[in-house]
């Protein structure tokens, strides 16, 4: 698994995150160097706002899983609004895997990777008044 390089620079009082951009494009080119085909292969989590859900690669399941395993996530079920049966991720649904080639994949909009905290399960994080809590902590 690939990741794009991030760096957080603070400059006069200003915080700004530079993220790189990773070749999410697959290029088949022909036999003279022209462009043949040009395509992206979403292979985990959503790129239409959750109207399908993508699980496609089960190479590329295995390694978030054991990413996972790491980071003490479990995996869980998810659904697009299109989709017939729920898949079982073990990353966030925002989190988007593509295949940058035969045998590697890369991982972007890392930026909601872990799930949100639950106030009423976690006894460090306040309890909002009434009990309505939209904003867990991130």
């Amino acid at each position: 698994l690939r990741v794009p390089l991030s760096a957080t620079v603070d400059y006069h009082g200003f915080r700004v995150i530079c993220t790189s951009v990773l070749p999410t494009n697959l290029i088949k080119y022909g036999d003279s160097g022209e462009v043949r085909r040009e395509r992206r292969e979403l292979v985990h989590g959503t790129d239409d706002r959750g109207e399908i859900v993508h699980n496609d690669s089960r190479e590329c399941n295995n390694l978030l899983a054991g990413i996972a395993r790491k980071l003490n996530l479990a995996a869980h079920n998810v659904k697009g609004s299109k989709d017939l049966n729920p898949k079982t991720i073990h990353a966030g649904v925002d989190v988007r895997a593509y295949k940058l080639d035969e045998e590697r994949f890369g991982l972007v909009n890392l930026w909601n990777c872990l799930p949100s905290e639950n106030p009423v399960g976690s006894e460090h994080l306040p309890i909002a008044p009434r009990g309505h809590s939209i904003f867990w902590r991130m």
